[in-house]
């Protein structure tokens, strides 16, 4: 699936997803709003320019125009992820998180024809940017370096169909997203964009 992790635990990590997904509440039946449709839905507006570093990791309640999920199914979710990276990391040596932030925003149940989702889990600490990108996104495919945008530091994505796993990481933050999108308006071509915009939602100013 994603965040480096392989063998049996990428089975269960998935069905970890689409158990939280499918048990979501529904939402009344309609398309998007507009703010979720087109490859500019991901621009934050009005953030300040220049502003940081430092930074912090946030969940917005939208992003994308996507509402976030909220369930208790979705924490234990996102908590079995950040465990995953933990893991990872303290294994490796490549850095040493003080808190950690997790979410999911998807498309609600009921609109027909389009899928879209992000997942994320981010850590503030002390990192090696280049190493712990590495180790994230060890077994996710082929990487390939993507401008990381005004917030600096080091950003590396592998693309797979209709879907992009991306991972920052600054000495002071990382972050891990998966974007799937059944239009591929927001991943292929239009991955580097994109995860520098919501990579800009997600890392704010301190």
């Amino acid at each position: 699936m994603w965040l480096g992790i392989t063998g049996g635990a990428v089975v269960v990590v998935i069905i970890i997803l689409v158990g939280f997904f499918a048990a979501s509440p529904a939402a009344a039946p309609g398309l998007l709003p507009a703010s979720a449709l087109g490859p500019s839905a991901c621009v934050t507006a009005g953030r300040p320019a220049g502003a940081g570093p430092p930074w912090k990791l946030m969940t917005p309640r939208k992003l994308c125009g996507l509402p976030q999920e909220t369930s208790a199914q979705a924490r234990e979710s996102g908590q079995a992820l950040v465990s995953a990276d933990e893991g990872l990391m303290t294994v490796t040596n490549v850095g040493q998180e003080t808190s950690s932030v997790s979410g999911a925003w998807h498309t609600p149940n009921g609109v027909p024809n389009i899928y879209r989702s992000v997942t994320f889990v981010g850590f503030e600490g002390t990192f090696e940017p280049a190493a712990v990108v590495s180790v994230l996104l060890a077994g996710q495919g082929t990487p390939r370096s993507v401008p990381p945008g005004p917030h600096g530091g080091v950003m590396t994505c592998a693309t797979q169909y209709r879907s992009q796993t991306c991972v920052w990481a600054t000495p002071t933050t990382v972050g891990e997203m998966q974007v799937i999108d059944t239009t591929g308006e927001l991943v292929g071509a239009n991955t580097g964009v994109n995860a520098i915009r919501i990579r800009d939602a997600l890392e704010l100013p301190a």
